[in-house]
Protein backbone atom coordinates (compact mmCIF):
# COMPACT_ATOMS: atom_id res chain seq x y z
CA UNK A 1 0.00 0.00 0.00
CA UNK A 2 2.08 2.86 -1.29
CA UNK A 3 -0.32 5.76 -0.90
CA UNK A 4 -3.70 6.74 0.44
CA UNK A 5 -5.25 6.77 -3.03
CA UNK A 6 -4.06 3.31 -4.06
CA UNK A 7 -6.42 0.36 -4.33
CA UNK A 8 -6.92 -1.47 -1.04
CA UNK A 9 -4.87 -4.62 -0.61
CA UNK A 10 -6.98 -7.73 -1.02
CA UNK A 11 -6.11 -10.01 1.87
CA UNK A 12 -7.08 -13.63 1.31
CA UNK A 13 -5.32 -16.18 3.48
CA UNK A 14 -6.58 -19.75 2.96
CA UNK A 15 -5.13 -20.85 6.30
CA UNK A 16 -8.02 -19.03 7.98
CA UNK A 17 -10.74 -20.94 6.12
CA UNK A 18 -12.37 -24.19 7.14
CA UNK A 19 -9.96 -24.89 9.97
CA UNK A 20 -11.32 -27.36 12.48
CA UNK A 21 -11.46 -26.02 16.00
CA UNK A 22 -9.71 -28.58 18.20
CA UNK A 23 -12.01 -27.73 21.09
CA UNK A 24 -15.41 -28.05 19.43
CA UNK A 25 -14.71 -30.04 16.27
CA UNK A 26 -16.69 -27.47 14.27
CA UNK A 27 -15.27 -26.47 10.92
CA UNK A 28 -15.10 -22.74 10.34
CA UNK A 29 -14.95 -22.03 14.08
CA UNK A 30 -11.38 -20.93 14.58
CA UNK A 31 -9.71 -19.91 17.82
CA UNK A 32 -6.14 -18.73 18.52
CA UNK A 33 -3.66 -21.42 19.47
CA UNK A 34 -1.66 -20.80 22.65
CA UNK A 35 1.62 -22.64 23.04
CA UNK A 36 4.14 -22.90 25.89
CA UNK A 37 2.37 -20.41 28.19
CA UNK A 38 2.40 -21.03 31.96
CA UNK A 39 -1.19 -21.11 33.27
CA UNK A 40 -1.08 -17.61 34.76
CA UNK A 41 0.30 -16.07 31.57
CA UNK A 42 -2.16 -18.03 29.43
CA UNK A 43 -5.01 -16.37 31.30
CA UNK A 44 -3.50 -12.93 30.71
CA UNK A 45 -2.80 -13.42 26.99
CA UNK A 46 -6.28 -14.85 26.44
CA UNK A 47 -7.80 -11.73 27.98
CA UNK A 48 -5.52 -9.48 25.91
CA UNK A 49 -6.45 -11.23 22.64
CA UNK A 50 -10.14 -10.76 23.39
CA UNK A 51 -9.65 -7.07 24.19
CA UNK A 52 -7.52 -6.54 21.06
CA UNK A 53 -10.37 -7.96 19.00
CA UNK A 54 -12.85 -5.65 20.71
CA UNK A 55 -10.63 -2.61 20.11
CA UNK A 56 -10.13 -3.52 16.45
CA UNK A 57 -13.90 -3.85 16.06
CA UNK A 58 -14.39 -0.46 17.68
CA UNK A 59 -11.89 1.06 15.25
CA UNK A 60 -13.73 -0.48 12.30
CA UNK A 61 -17.05 0.96 13.47
CA UNK A 62 -15.59 4.42 14.05
CA UNK A 63 -14.07 4.48 10.56
CA UNK A 64 -17.28 3.76 8.65
CA UNK A 65 -18.12 6.34 5.99
CA UNK A 66 -20.49 9.13 7.00
CA UNK A 67 -21.97 11.65 4.55
CA UNK A 68 -21.63 14.22 7.33
CA UNK A 69 -17.88 13.70 7.55
CA UNK A 70 -15.80 12.49 10.50
CA UNK A 71 -16.23 13.90 13.98
CA UNK A 72 -13.77 16.64 15.06
CA UNK A 73 -12.19 14.16 17.49
CA UNK A 74 -11.66 11.58 14.74
CA UNK A 75 -10.15 14.23 12.45
CA UNK A 76 -7.53 15.04 15.10
CA UNK A 77 -6.82 11.38 15.81
CA UNK A 78 -6.29 10.64 12.11
CA UNK A 79 -3.95 13.63 11.94
CA UNK A 80 -1.86 12.47 14.90
CA UNK A 81 -1.64 8.79 13.97
CA UNK A 82 -1.83 8.65 10.18
CA UNK A 83 -0.71 12.13 9.15
CA UNK A 84 -4.06 12.93 7.52
CA UNK A 85 -4.17 16.69 7.93
CA UNK A 86 -7.55 18.34 8.66
CA UNK A 87 -7.21 20.43 5.50
CA UNK A 88 -7.38 17.18 3.51
CA UNK A 89 -11.13 16.98 4.13
CA UNK A 90 -11.59 20.41 2.55
CA UNK A 91 -9.33 19.72 -0.42
CA UNK A 92 -10.82 16.34 -1.30
CA UNK A 93 -13.13 14.54 1.07
CA UNK A 94 -13.26 11.61 -1.37
CA UNK A 95 -9.50 11.06 -1.21
CA UNK A 96 -9.52 11.44 2.57
CA UNK A 97 -12.22 8.77 2.86
CA UNK A 98 -10.12 6.47 0.65
CA UNK A 99 -7.32 6.71 3.21
CA UNK A 100 -9.78 6.01 6.01
CA UNK A 101 -11.11 3.02 4.05
CA UNK A 102 -7.61 1.57 3.83
CA UNK A 103 -7.15 1.94 7.58
CA UNK A 104 -10.52 0.35 8.25
CA UNK A 105 -9.66 -2.61 6.01
CA UNK A 106 -6.50 -3.23 7.98
CA UNK A 107 -8.41 -3.31 11.26
CA UNK A 108 -10.91 -5.72 9.71
CA UNK A 109 -8.02 -7.96 8.70
CA UNK A 110 -6.61 -7.82 12.23
CA UNK A 111 -9.86 -9.33 13.49
CA UNK A 112 -9.54 -12.14 10.93
CA UNK A 113 -5.91 -12.87 11.77
CA UNK A 114 -6.63 -13.13 15.49
CA UNK A 115 -8.77 -16.16 14.79
CA UNK A 116 -6.06 -18.17 13.05
CA UNK A 117 -2.83 -17.24 14.76
CA UNK A 118 -0.52 -19.18 17.04
CA UNK A 119 0.78 -17.33 20.09
CA UNK A 120 4.03 -18.80 21.33
CA UNK A 121 5.53 -17.88 24.69
CA UNK A 122 9.30 -17.71 24.34
CA UNK A 123 10.35 -15.92 27.53
CA UNK A 124 13.54 -13.91 27.21
CA UNK A 125 14.02 -11.73 24.13
CA UNK A 126 16.74 -12.48 21.55
CA UNK A 127 19.72 -10.13 21.77
CA UNK A 128 18.55 -8.16 18.72
CA UNK A 129 15.08 -7.54 20.23
CA UNK A 130 15.93 -6.36 23.73
CA UNK A 131 13.32 -3.54 23.58
CA UNK A 132 10.52 -5.73 22.22
CA UNK A 133 7.57 -7.25 24.04
CA UNK A 134 6.55 -9.52 21.14
CA UNK A 135 7.72 -10.23 17.60
CA UNK A 136 6.83 -11.89 14.32
CA UNK A 137 8.94 -13.17 11.47
CA UNK A 138 8.31 -13.73 7.76
CA UNK A 139 9.39 -17.33 8.22
CA UNK A 140 6.48 -17.98 10.60
CA UNK A 141 3.75 -15.61 9.40
CA UNK A 142 1.03 -17.22 11.51
CA UNK A 143 2.92 -17.00 14.81
CA UNK A 144 3.26 -14.16 17.31
CA UNK A 145 6.14 -14.76 19.71
CA UNK A 146 5.40 -13.32 23.15
CA UNK A 147 8.21 -12.31 25.48
CA UNK A 148 8.42 -11.93 29.26
CA UNK A 149 8.50 -8.16 28.84
CA UNK A 150 4.99 -8.28 27.40
CA UNK A 151 3.59 -9.23 30.79
CA UNK A 152 5.27 -6.19 32.30
CA UNK A 153 3.09 -3.77 30.31
CA UNK A 154 1.07 -1.65 32.74
CA UNK A 155 -2.50 -2.66 31.89
CA UNK A 156 -4.79 -4.76 29.71
CA UNK A 157 -5.22 -2.00 27.13
CA UNK A 158 -1.47 -1.65 26.59
CA UNK A 159 -1.26 -5.42 26.16
CA UNK A 160 -4.12 -5.44 23.67
CA UNK A 161 -2.77 -2.66 21.45
CA UNK A 162 0.68 -4.28 21.50
CA UNK A 163 -0.98 -7.30 19.85
CA UNK A 164 -2.61 -5.03 17.27
CA UNK A 165 0.90 -3.77 16.50
CA UNK A 166 2.10 -7.33 15.90
CA UNK A 167 -0.87 -8.20 13.70
CA UNK A 168 -0.01 -5.30 11.40
CA UNK A 169 3.46 -6.83 11.07
CA UNK A 170 1.79 -10.14 10.20
CA UNK A 171 -0.30 -8.39 7.54
CA UNK A 172 2.73 -6.60 6.10
CA UNK A 173 4.68 -9.88 5.91
CA UNK A 174 1.89 -11.59 3.98
CA UNK A 175 0.94 -8.59 1.83
CA UNK A 176 4.06 -6.47 1.11
CA UNK A 177 3.28 -2.77 1.30
CA UNK A 178 5.63 -1.52 -1.38
CA UNK A 179 6.61 1.42 0.83
CA UNK A 180 10.23 2.37 0.28
CA UNK A 181 12.34 3.52 3.22
CA UNK A 182 15.19 5.98 3.21
CA UNK A 183 18.65 5.76 4.78
CA UNK A 184 18.46 5.14 8.51
CA UNK A 185 14.74 4.35 8.43
CA UNK A 186 13.36 1.24 10.04
CA UNK A 187 12.05 -1.06 7.31
CA UNK A 188 9.56 -2.66 9.72
CA UNK A 189 8.21 0.75 10.81
CA UNK A 190 8.10 2.98 7.71
CA UNK A 191 8.53 6.68 8.32
CA UNK A 192 10.52 6.17 11.52
CA UNK A 193 14.23 6.14 12.16
CA UNK A 194 15.70 3.50 14.42
CA UNK A 195 16.14 5.11 17.82
CA UNK A 196 13.44 7.75 17.28
CA UNK A 197 11.14 8.82 20.11
CA UNK A 198 8.46 6.33 19.13
CA UNK A 199 10.71 3.35 18.53
CA UNK A 200 10.36 0.58 21.09
CA UNK A 201 7.64 -0.04 23.65
CA UNK A 202 8.13 3.11 25.69
CA UNK A 203 5.28 4.48 27.75
CA UNK A 204 3.02 7.03 26.07
CA UNK A 205 -0.20 8.15 27.65
CA UNK A 206 -1.27 11.49 26.17
CA UNK A 207 -2.28 11.69 22.52
CA UNK A 208 0.34 13.45 20.38
CA UNK A 209 1.44 13.47 16.78
CA UNK A 210 3.57 10.58 15.57
CA UNK A 211 4.84 12.87 12.78
CA UNK A 212 4.66 10.19 10.08
CA UNK A 213 3.42 11.00 6.59
CA UNK A 214 0.29 9.17 5.47
CA UNK A 215 1.96 7.01 2.81
CA UNK A 216 4.31 5.48 5.37
CA UNK A 217 1.80 5.56 8.23
CA UNK A 218 -0.57 3.19 6.40
CA UNK A 219 2.13 0.49 6.71
CA UNK A 220 3.47 1.41 10.15
CA UNK A 221 2.26 -0.81 13.04
CA UNK A 222 2.70 1.99 15.57
CA UNK A 223 0.08 4.09 13.79
CA UNK A 224 -2.56 1.40 14.20
CA UNK A 225 -1.43 0.66 17.74
CA UNK A 226 -1.87 4.23 18.92
CA UNK A 227 -5.02 4.86 16.91
CA UNK A 228 -6.61 1.94 18.80
CA UNK A 229 -5.20 3.12 22.12
CA UNK A 230 -6.24 6.75 21.78
CA UNK A 231 -9.65 6.22 20.18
Amino acid sequence: MSSGSSSPIQFDDPTCKGIEDKGTGDKGVVVPILMNFPPDKETIITRAIALASELADRCVRQLIFSPYGPSPRLVLLLRDTFGLEPISWERSAEEAWEVVGSIRERFETIQLRMKCTTFFYCGVAPSNLVDAVAWVTKGEPDTVHVLDAYFGLPDDRKMAVALIHEFVHVYNNLSPTGVSVGPGEDEAHPGMHVGSAYYGERERYAQQSLSIETRAALANPYCYQYFAEWL
